[in-house]
């Protein structure tokens, strides 16, 4: 049934507007094809999450060479908005383990720049939804930075909920450092 709720959701979107928007999941074989632009999309997401981390441009191809090991072993579900025959968008995520049993982890949701608040994001949720109701996961989770808020209302306007908070504390040469 939920299946069914997204793909509606995914028609509705694509009749809004967005009629040459294909979401098509990623596999080894097509990963290639699209990982110049997945890289840019890496360290965009990267300096929108993390402003003050000092990090090159190899932190992308170096999550790419990661998710490119996953896609081969199969741990990996992926999916890319395609407009035309550029991306625009793209979603990785697996499987994991918690207390309660197995749930998909969304590990990486991001949009070009140009493409943001016209329904893409949104496409690649449900696609994600989607495949977990069709494979019986009954849970989603991720992990969103608080100070994106753009993101965080994305999600719950999906939905989305709290479920624990990561609290962290800087230590700097032994002194403590105010975030």
């Amino acid at each position: 049934m939920l299946w069914m709720l997204a793909a509606l959701r995914c028609w509705i979107l694509t009749r809004k507007g967005n009629q040459k928007l294909q979401v098509i999941k990623l596999s080894s074989n097509n990963y290639a094809l699209w990982r110049d632009q997945i890289e840019e999309l890496f360290n965009s997401s990267v300096r929108i999450n993390f402003p003050d981390a000092e990090l090159d441009d190899s932190y992308g191809r170096d999550k790419c060479e990661e998710v490119t090991r996953f896609l081969e072993d199969g741990s990996a579900i992926a999916f890319a908005a395609i407009e035309g025959e550029k991306l625009v968008g793209w979603v990785w995520c697996h499987q994991i383990h918690r207390l309660d049993g197995f749930r998909i982890h969304i590990a990486e949701i991001t949009v070009a720049d140009k493409w943001h608040r016209q329904g893409v994001g949104g496409r690649l949720l449900e696609r994600v939804e989607q495949y977990a109701a069709e494979n019986g996961y009954s849970e989603i989770d991720l992990f969103v930075t608080a100070s994106n808020q753009s993101a965080v209302k994305f999600y719950q306007k999906a939905d989305y909920k709290p479920e624990r908070y990561l609290m962290k504390k800087i230590i700097r040469n032994g002194e403590n450092i105010d975030a």
